[in-house]
């Protein structure tokens, strides 16, 4: 979406097809008229922090905020300001971006997120998951039953329950996970933090 506005009374003097397309507003009922007199605004204030970064940095650069379109519906938008020069006459070049679609996929995962690290946090099988690096990104409470760390001895660190003995199994095991392969079932030993040994599958 694109519209050029006065800096002098904000009046739209041109926009796009894609203005129509997201707002829903024609260029003949757009220019000529305000963002206020659309009433594309859903929070006012936004107009006002819009105008006092411009004053300040001279430009807005990657703003989320929520419009209202001609129909009523509010959508999120990212919006993109700078000053231009018009026939001589001070403008501002408005660029926006609808991104609603991607604002419900990010709430989605984040949702999908949160189920699964409930699930993770109270299941009673000890889960825990590192990074490339080899080190803890998640250790559930049902781990710190198993060995013994809590999360907070783990996170960040060298998984600590791998014994001495074991090392390169868990190393062949490492390497061919990291280039595809899945396993289940598998007989292995851990170590507890006391130091007993545990056999797991």
């Amino acid at each position: 979406v694109i519209g050029v506005s006065t800096v002098a009374e904000g009046r739209y003097t041109d926009v796009n097809d894609a203005f129509e397309n997201v707002l829903g507003h024609s260029p003949a009922e757009a220019i000529g008229r305000t963002s206020l007199d659309l009433n594309i605004w859903v929070d006012t204030n936004d107009r006002s922090n819009i105008l006092n970064e411009i004053r300040t940095h001279g430009r807005v650069e990657n703003m989320e905020i929520r419009l209202r379109r001609k129909s009523g519906e509010i959508f999120s938008a990212l919006i993109f300001i700078t000053p231009i020069a018009l026939h001589d006459t001070p403008c501002l070049l408005t660029m926006m971006m609808d991104i609603t679609e991607r604002k419900r996929a990010e709430e989605q995962l984040r949702e999908t997120r949160d189920t699964l690290q409930t699930i993770i946090y109270s299941s009673p099988l000890a889960i825990l998951t590192m990074d490339a690096e080899d080190q803890v990104t998640m250790w559930n409470p049902a781990a710190e039953g198993m060995f013994g760390w809590s999360d907070k001895q783990t996170l960040g660190k060298i998984d600590p329950t791998v014994p001495e003995n074991k090392i390169r199994e868990y190393e062949a095991l490492r390497n061919a996970t990291l280039s595809g392969m899945s396993f289940s079932n598998m007989d292995t030993v851990r170590m507890k933090k006391d130091g007993d040994q545990l056999s797991l599958i």
